[in-house]
């Protein structure tokens, strides 16, 4: 049953029971497949179905349509290049505008618009929603999440149970960890988490996050430069505003701000929640409280147990011994 109106060229069906109500208009048709239900109409260029019970509802304008795979449900329109599928059930209802669709992964919904580049899914059980607008999503993992939109450069997620709801805008997310949670935004930067249930709200906003860690929770916003979190079960909620935070120790929970330089923590069990703000913290030491700012120079720290809440306004600050406890104020 072919109502459609046939206008410019060959028309070739070989399958059986066939109903394509749709119009042709423009070029060939080649339809190897049964029970084929076609009704969207073809107009510019070559339809090529080698697939079994293929509902294709939408629209193709501008290029091929080479689907493999079987049960898809495509209602979407597809307005400029290739669509190459060849996964199972895979239901994109969104339309694609600029190029080639290839997904190779099973039951993918992807019901967000793809805009400008290439979309590789090799993963199983993938639900994007969200638009994709300028470059590659390349998603190896399973049961991944992304609802956020992803705007100018590659997602590369090879993890599982990956959920990133939380937009992304100007650079790469390489995510090869499994169950994170990010749902803040990433601005500026790479985003490379290889650790395990990390829990990231906070946005980052201008560089690299580098987090080999586990279970880290670091709701605090990232602004300058470069996080290298290698510990393990690290709170950081405080905000980092210039440089670099690299932190290997544990249980480290670090609620002050950060702003004008590094901070490198190698202790365990560190609580220090007064703000840093000119120079460099180094501090080795275990189980230090240090509750009071530090503003003008290099504070070292290589005690154990130190408690010093006192201000310390210029010089260096050297204590060896242990364990020291310290209220001066002024030198």
């Amino acid at each position: 049953m072919y109502p459609g109106p046939i206008e410019d060229d060959l028309i070739d069906i070989h399958s059986k029971p066939a109903m394509f109500p749709g119009p042709i208009e423009d070029d060939l048709i080649d339809i190897h497949s049964k029970h084929v239900m076609y009704p969207g109409p073809i107009e510019e260029d070559v339809i090529y179905i080698h697939s079994k019970h293929v509902m294709y509802p939408g629209p193709i304008e501008d290029d091929l349509i080479d689907i493999h795979s079987k049960h898809v449900m495509y209602p979407g329109p597809i307005e400029e290049d290739v669509i190459d599928i060849h996964s199972k059930h895979v239901m994109y209802p969104e339309p694609i505008e600029e190029d080639v669709i290839d997904i190779h992964s099973k039951h993918v919904m992807y019901p967000g618009p793809i805009e400008e580049d290439v979309i590789d899914i090799h993963s199983k059980h993938v639900m994007y929603p969200e638009p994709i607008e300028e470059d590659v999503i390349d998603i190896h993992s399973k049961h991944v999440m992304y609802p956020g939109p992803i705007e100018e450069d590659v997602i590369d997620i090879h993890s599982k149970h990956v959920m990133y709801p939380g937009p992304i805008e100007e650079d790469v997310i390489d995510i090869h960890s499994k169950h994170v949670m990010n749902p803040e935004p990433i601005e500026e930067g790479v985003i490379d988490i290889h650790s395990k249930h990390v829990m990231y709200p906070g946005p980052i906003e201008e560089d690299l996050i580098d987090i080999h860690s586990k279970h880290v929770m670091y709701p605090g916003p990232i602004e300058d430069d470069l996080i290298d979190i290698h510990s393990k079960h690290v709170m950081y909620p405080g905000p980092i505003e210039e440089d670099v935070i690299d932190i290997h120790s544990k249980h480290v929970m670090y609620p002050g701000p950060i702003e004008d330089d590094l901070v490198d923590i190698h202790s365990k069990h560190a609580m220090y929640p007064g703000p840093i703000e000119d120079d460099l913290i180094d501090i080795h030491s275990k189980h230090a409280m240090y509750p009071g700012p530090i503003e003008d120079d290099l504070i070292d720290i290589h005690s154990k147990h130190a408690m010093y809440p006192g201000t310390i306004v210029t010089g260096l600050i050297d204590i060896h011994p242990e364990p020291a406890i310290y209220s001066i104020e002024t030198w």
